[in-house]
Formats: C-alpha cells, sequence, structure tokens
C-alpha cells in the first residue's frame, strides 16, 4: 500500500458514477463530524471545503484545446449532491493524512521546510514538459483555493517525512548493501554477471565488413576501427551487467566481434571483452536502492499494522472505512440492503460505490 497522495491535475480528480447528497444547510443542531480517527474528528466541514475546492478548480480550468477538462467537477445530477466516488475518495484522503501524522508524531519526526518544498517540487510539474514548472508555478494547484493547495502539499510532505525516516530506519545501508551483494555472488551470480566491451561507430556496412575482416586477420580491433574515414572507437574498454545489455551483447562469448549493429546514433561494431562477477562498487546504487526498498516494504507492514489497529468511524451518509485497503468505499444504495438513510439526512445515489449501474442519477435528500 501507498500513502503518496494523488499527484498531478487528472490524478487530483477521481471519475465519478455515482451521486450523493451533502447540502451545507445548517438545521441549529451541531454536525457530526464526517470521520474520527483515534478520537480527533475530521469534519463534515472541511470534506464539504474539499469538494468544493474541486468544484472551483474545474470552473477556473474551463475546457483545453480538446474541449475537455483536466479537473473532474465533483458535482453530482442533482441539487447539493456530489460523487459518492469522490466524496469517499477525498475523506479517505483527510484520514490517511490524520494516520500518517499520528504516525510521525509516534516516531518523534517533524515535517520540515525541506519536506514541503520537495513535496512541491512533486506536485508542481508542468503537464507539458514532467519538469518542475517556471517562475514558481504550479499548474497541477493552481486553480485550487490556498486552503485545499496547502492541504494537499501538506498530505505530500508528511509522506515525504515518513519516507525520511524509513530511509534512516537503516543506520547502515552499504553494510546491508554489501551482505546482499555477497549473497547474490554466493547464490544468484548470474544476476551480477558483468560484460566488458569496446564500440566502435562506422559509416556503413562495408566499412564494418572491412573492420570484421582485419579482426580476424589478428589486427588489433581499435587501431583499425580508429583507421576508419568518419569512423570512431571507443576509447577505453566499458563493462555493464548483462541484463542491462542489448541480446547480441548479453549473449556473446569473450572476444566475438558482434555488429554492425543499427541504432539511432548509427552503425556499431562491438568487441566483446571478459565476463565476470561485477565489483560491488559497480552495482553499489542498484544495490543501496533494493535495500531501501526492502526497508520501506517493512515499514508498510508496520504501517499496516498500525493502520488496521486505528479506531476508524465514518459516518455511513460517506460510506465505510476499509482497513485493509485503507481507504473509504462509497455506500452502496438502499436496494442492497446498505448504505445512507435519506430519512436521517442523508442521500445515496447509484447501485455501488465502485460499479454504478445509474451515472449520475439523483437522489432525494433532506438538509441534515
Amino acid at each position: 500500500m501507498t500513502f503518496v497522495p494523488l499527484a498531478g491535475r487528472r490524478a487530483l480528480a477521481l471519475l465519478a458514477t455515482v451521486v450523493l447528497a451533502l447540502t451545507a444547510a445548517a438545521c441549529g443542531a451541531a454536525q457530526p463530524p464526517a470521520a474520527t480517527v483515534d478520537g480527533v474528528e475530521i469534519s463534515r466541514e472541511d470534506l464539504l471545503a474539499d469538494l468544493e475546492a474541486e468544484v472551483i478548480a474545474s470552473r477556473r480550468a474551463g475546457p483545453d484545446e480538446a474541449g475537455s477538462n483536466p479537473f473532474i467537477d465533483p458535482r453530482g445530477a442533482g441539487r447539493d449532491t456530489y460523487s459518492a466516488a469522490i466524496t469517499a475518495s477525498k475523506l479517505g484522503d483527510r484520514i490517511i493524512h490524520a494516520l500518517i501524522g499520528q504516525e510521525l508524531e509516534q516516531r518523534g519526526i517533524e515535517v520540515t521546510d525541506a519536506d514541503l518544498e520537495a513535496a512541491r517540487g512533486q506536485l508542481c510539474t508542468d503537464p507539458a514538459t514532467g519538469q518542475p514548472a517556471a517562475g514558481g508555478a504550479c499548474p497541477n494547484l493552481d486553480g485550487y483555493p490556498a486552503p485545499y493547495r496547502d492541504f494537499v502539499i501538506e498530505l505530500t510532505a508528511r509522506s515525504g517525512a515518513l519516507q525520511r525516516a524509513v530511509a534512516a530506519s537503516d543506520p547502515d545501508r552499504e553494510a546491508s548493501a554489501r551482505d546482499l551483494y555477497d549473497d547474490l555472488a554466493a547464490e544468484e551470480p548470474e544476476q551480477l554477471e558483468q560484460v566488458c566491451f569496446r564500440p566502435a561507430l562506422v559509416p556503413d556496412a562495408a566499412a564494418a565488413d572491412q573492420l570484421r575482416a582485419a579482426v580476424a586477420e589478428g589486427q588489433d580491433f581499435a587501431t583499425v576501427a580508429a583507421a576508419i574515414p568518419n569512423g570512431q572507437v571507443a576509447p577505453e574498454e566499458q563493462c555493464e551487467l548483462a541484463s542491462a545489455l542489448l541480446t547480441e551483447l548479453a549473449d556473446a562469448e569473450e572476444g566475438e566481434l558482434v555488429g554492425p549493429l543499427d541504432t539511432q546514433q548509427g552503425l556499431f561494431m562491438v568487441l566483446i571483452g571478459e565476463r565476470q562477477v561485477a565489483p560491488f562498487e559497480a552495482v553499489a546504487e542498484q544495490l543501496l536502492n533494493q535495500v531501501d526498498q526492502q526497508n520501506q516494504a517493512t515499514v508498510r507492514e508496520e504501517l499496516a499494522g498500525s493502520f488496521a489497529d486505528a479506531d476508524i468511524t465514518v459516518d455511513p451518509r460517506y460510506g465505510r472505512w476499509d482497513a485493509d485497503a485503507a481507504q473509504v468505499r462509497p455506500p452502496r444504495g438502499p436496494e442492497d440492503g446498505e448504505g445512507p438513510d435519506a430519512g436521517n439526512g442523508a442521500g445515496g445515489g447509484g447501485r455501488g460505490g465502485e460499479e454504478a449501474s445509474e451515472p449520475g442519477a439523483p437522489t432525494p435528500t433532506t438538509a441534515p
């Protein structure tokens, strides 16, 4: 399971099919919370504000050149209604926000300015280039009201802080990586097999044949390749894991001349050198990443247990908490024997939160 919030304009809003009545009318009585997390309330007002933020972003964006809106309007077909699926998703984000906050507090971890800056950088990419937007702009979030932008950035930052804690949970990552290397070298050395080779760029097939014939006669590969007009040879041999190479190179024998290989850079002839188990230094980065992934998996298991043990209640008009999936499941209609009761001040719509039989069908609602 992952606790990184939905990022990007298209990911910040989910497709809607079922409608759920949510009215903002005040009836003189205190409104029950939308959910509670270990006694901490998530207010109905915050949930409604998150949904309205999606409405505002959708209105501000308008249709693009293709005539579609990158933001999904969460409103339902009926008056004062919202999609059940989007409502459940937004409430789930609030619950995860609270759960991660509690976990950070128990671990004594604070969200730093660096975490917030990293979160903003993660979220504020230019959709056209995938690179950070220029001039401090944030196309994915600029259309939202400031409170909702701040919430999304903080949720992402909390996730980042937790990931930072995971990375720090192994005091000696390099020693763990070396242990992993030793295990692979002893039990699965093929995963560490490295092929050394020296490539030469040749202008055409005739030059490739000339080089092959010269090498077959015992002439030096690099000397002949360097003398070919418009040719080029690598200054020295390079080594890569066999798993990362083209099949023609990965399967070649030592001393074999492979090619010509037709690539975007041109035709290449490649002389295969030694095949060996890669030294630790050559694969250290990959092994360190694998150690981090293993540590993250361990922490995720711990978090799953912690989240499953949390006392979480959800107002049934908005759905139910699924501890195994760590998400709010939308309510089902009364005909399924489960879901909100319009007589209690809530509305329900469609047949199910995940697969609706009547997309967009409004349901009568009464003000709570």
